[in-house]
């Protein structure tokens, strides 16, 4: 609804402001091919209005979604978004470029240079320690998986299970560490706590967190939670 009544403005100002936060609403996968399309039409309005920092956000977000779609144009988003960046010299948006740098790395099979970039946006990280902790915590659990190293993370995987107690999904992977030792009664234990996935919110972790506790639940001998899935 805001959006149509952004476009209904005919002011450029007003729905970039609109399709950035309309873009962030629309997190499931059902949702990803608008999530595309907005993220063009962004782009396209940043171009149009000149603005350096509209460019950076909408390259940032057509980047994600290229990601989602194995578009083999991702590369030249990301070097044109590194270039915007280059020019702005602002560390907050450094650290947005070197999260996508570090997921080229990872396509690429690089892992170490994936972890080194990882922990070096952690280390300069401005925001609060404990919020880059968690978001240090996603793509080096990634990382561990591809390394069959995810154990190394249980104990910081319960930490933040007790600590943000709002965030389900960090319960998926500790599901998913306790299928790969073989400990089911802690799947079953996860799985009923989030309802067999009813309880992950629909926010931009939906799709991971979904995968990891399905991947989970597939080592249960179990067709009736499977079909729940």
């Amino acid at each position: 609804a805001s959006l149509s009544f952004a476009r209904s403005s005919g002011r450029r100002r007003t729905i970039i402001r609109s399709l950035s936060d309309t873009y962030h609403s629309l997190s499931h996968p059902d949702d990803w091919p608008l999530r595309a399309e907005l993220a063009s039409e962004l782009l396209a309005l940043s171009e149009l209005e000149d603005n350096i920092r509209d460019r950076f956000q909408a390259l940032h977000l057509l980047f994600s979604t290229q990601v989602q779609f194995a578009d083999p144009l991702l590369r030249t988003t990301f070097l044109r978004q590194q270039a915007v960046v280059a020019r702005l010299r602002h560390p907050f948006m450094r650290g947005m470029v070197g999260y996508q740098q570090a997921c080229l790395a990872h396509l690429d099979g690089r892992l170490e240079v994936c972890e080194r970039i990882n922990d070096a946006i952690l280390e300069g990280s401005l925001v609060a320690r404990s919020r880059a902790l968690a978001t240090w915590m996603i793509p080096t659990f990634n990382i561990r998986v591809a390394q069959g190293r995810e154990f190394e993370l249980a104990a910081q995987t319960d930490a933040l299970i007790d600590e943000q107690v709002e965030l389900p999904g960090w319960r998926t992977l500790a599901a998913w560490i306790a299928a790969r030792r073989g400990d089911l009664d802690r799947v079953v234990a996860e799985a009923d706590y989030l309802e067999n996935g009813r309880r992950l919110p629909s926010d931009m972790f939906w799709s991971g967190a979904a995968m990891l506790l399905g991947r989970a639940v597939a080592r249960l001998d179990d067709p009736a939670r499977h079909d729940a899935l």
